[in-house]
């Protein structure tokens, strides 16, 4: 079965970094459509990747890669990527393949996409000028030159000499291309290219046969759709999952979860409508801290807030089982963030993302304005860690969409990554459930069996953290606020306490949180038949206990998540969420404490 990974916007979403965090244990990982116009930066072991026809899966050990019929090929490029890869110490050998139906992208093509651009004038598109759409545009005259015809010398420089002729015919001598160099150079690559060729349609039909794990990459996004996209704004190949399936004859059926990649704002390079682009200090900002500039051409992207019109549009279409939301980080300091939810022409609102140009040139973008984390997001590694503004942001897109946020990326590196565990057990098990015969007296008790056994292990694990907060009696003093409840009309409450203390705390809230688990769990059963909650149940306390900053730290001996310093400002995992603390935020600062202090509410010690 394949993971399939798109796209949502106008590219450059950041598909290679989760490609590349998902490549680990797939066997085969594949390019569909695209060429080299498409860039990926993948950070990896501290070191800078950037590729462009390769799949992302080759920076994975074990991994094989396939580079689909629906692709065309720049072969020099081809062949000075491996060659970078390589000189990192990366061992290829027997892991890059090459379908045997893919389109060559000559020099011819690319000297041609030059004089394209310069023929359309004012009306020209903003290529990448890598002869991508010459390319697909001889495949789809029929002329174009197979990667298979390269092992056939004189087959294969006939071909392209009549594309050379008929291009002389339409531009004479503004073509400046020197058909004998080319030929020449493909007489070198012919044996070197012999290794990676393969034929596509055994190879794809022997992995799914065998249930070997599949990654797909999708090259530019939905909205470069040569069909779907802003034409004639776009690019020449389709970039939604239909192009996955023509690309890479991958049957519908065979895939098990297609993610749709969403930059956390909008980008887009070359020309075309951006409906939400802010060609001010915004843009100009965003441009800065994301460092937005093109892999593949270098130049400027323009920038804007999040379109979720686009997102929502895009989802439509390929229909998306999950979003991974990229470089949130960089909204870290914006007292506020926009996001478009809707357009209007005329007075009247659009049911969706329309076709013609006039109409995006002309309309109106409605904006929904949320309010900024002002808190630092680098590097965080659990949902509960983020600030509650950020969090409130991701679900806002969820909502709109109607898609979760599986994946967050805080970072560039691959290890910046938050990927929504429980989500993800929670959905499965609720699969799960439904195929599981509860009306067995057999079943059913082997699963109340499975949830006692859960809660007396949770039970367990806080005995023992117990016995080693006590031995360790850390009695560091701690000075914090504490926020009021929510809904209350109190004042923050100054706590004095120590870290033995504090902890204990916490540990008594952990407690409090399982018995009332406990206590539900009669009646959830009851209402839900149980389908759903024993199992559910059974899982994610335990996975919340071991991810407890508490458990961590004493049983574990590992770093607490989020703040090391007492107090922790990151929940404890679900248990951390149930317990309310998210209501508003501990503060550490001098100057609020002694506000605090001030107000009369506090000032006590605990221990």
């Amino acid at each position: 079965m394949a993971t399939v990974v798109l796209g949502a916007q106008w590219g450059d979403e950041g598909k290679g970094k989760i490609v590349d965090v998902l490549s680990e244990g797939t066997q085969l990982c594949c390019r569909a459509q695209g060429g080299h116009n498409a860039g990926h930066t993948i950070v990896k072991n501290g070191k800078t990747f950037d590729v462009h026809i390769l799949p992302s899966g080759v920076l994975t050990e074990g991994c094989v890669n396939l580079i689909g019929t629906g692709c065309v090929i720049y072969v020099p490029g081809f062949f000075k990527e491996l060659e970078m890869i390589e000189a990192h110490g990366i061992n290829l050998q027997d892991r890059v393949l090459l379908s045997d139906r893919c389109h060559v992208d000559l020099d011819l093509h690319t000297k041609v996409d030059g004089l394209e651009e310069v023929e359309l004038g004012k009306g020209s598109i903003g290529t990448t000028g890598k002869g991508i759409g010459p390319t697909y545009s001889t495949k789809a005259t029929r002329s174009g030159v197979h990667i298979a015809d390269i092992f056939n010398k004189e087959y294969f420089d006939d071909k392209v000499r009549n594309l050379e002729r008929g291009y002389k015919k339409r531009y004479g001598d503004l073509l400046q291309y020197d058909l004998e160099d080319e030929l020449k150079r493909f007489d070198d690559y012919r044996e070197r290219l012999k290794p990676f060729v393969v034929d596509q349609v055994p190879l794809i039909e022997s992995a799914v046969k065998g249930n070997v794990r599949m990654l797909v990459e999708g090259a530019n996004a939905l909205m470069l759709d040569i069909d779907n996209g802003t034409y004639p704004y776009v690019t020449s190949s389709n970039t939604g999952l239909g192009g996955i399936f023509t690309g890479l004859h991958l049957h519908p059926r065979k895939i098990k979860e297609t993610i749709g990649v969403v930059k956390a704002y909008t980008t887009r390079v070359g020309g075309g409508p951006f409906p939400s682009e802010q060609l001010n200090d915004i843009g100009e900002r965003l441009q800065v801290v994301g460092k937005e500039f093109g892999v593949t051409t270098g130049r400027k992207r323009r920038c804007g807030w999040l379109d979720l019109v686009v997102v929502k549009f895009s989802n439509a279409i390929n229909w998306y089982d999950a979003i991974n939301l990229t470089k949130l980080d960089i909204l870290d300091d914006f007292d506020e963030v926009k996001v478009a939810t809707e357009y209007t022409h005329n007075g009247q609102k659009l049911a969706s993302f329309p076709a013609d140009l006039h109409v995006l040139e002309t309309m109106e973008v409605k904006y929904e304005t949320l309010p900024g984390w002002k808190s630092k997001t680098v590097g965080l590694r659990q949902y509960d860690e983020l600030p509650e503004n950020a969090r409130k942001y991701i679900e806002y897109i969820e909502k709109f969409v109607g898609v979760p946020v599986k994946y967050i990326g805080t970072g560039p590196g691959r290890e910046s990554m938050i990927t929504r565990t429980n989500l993800i057990i929670i959905l499965v098990m609720m699969q799960a459930s439904k195929k599981i015969p509860f009306e067995d007296p057999m079943v059913l008790n082997a699963v109340r069996a499975l949830y006692v056994v859960s809660n007396l292990i949770i039970a367990g694990v806080y005995f023992y953290t117990k016995m080693q907060i006590d031995k360790k009696r850390d009695m560091t003093v701690l000075k914090y606020v504490e926020p009021a409840a929510m809904g209350s009309t109190e004042e923050p409450k100054a706590v004095t306490t120590t870290v033995h203390a504090y902890d204990l705390s916490q540990l008594r809230g952990l407690f409090k949180s399982q018995l009332m688990g406990v206590g539900m769990t009669p009646i959830m059963p009851t209402y839900f038949n149980y389908t759903n909650p024993l199992l559910i149940q059974s899982i994610i306390p335990l996975k919340g206990a071991f991810e407890g900053n508490l458990v961590k730290v004493h049983l574990l001996g590992q770093s607490a998540s989020g703040d090391l310093k007492r107090p922790w400002k990151a929940a404890a995992g679900m248990m951390g969420m149930m317990q309310g603390q998210g209501a508003g935020e501990i503060k550490t600062d001098k100057k609020s404490i002694e506000a605090a202090e001030r107000s009369g509410r506090g000032g006590a010690k605990e221990e």
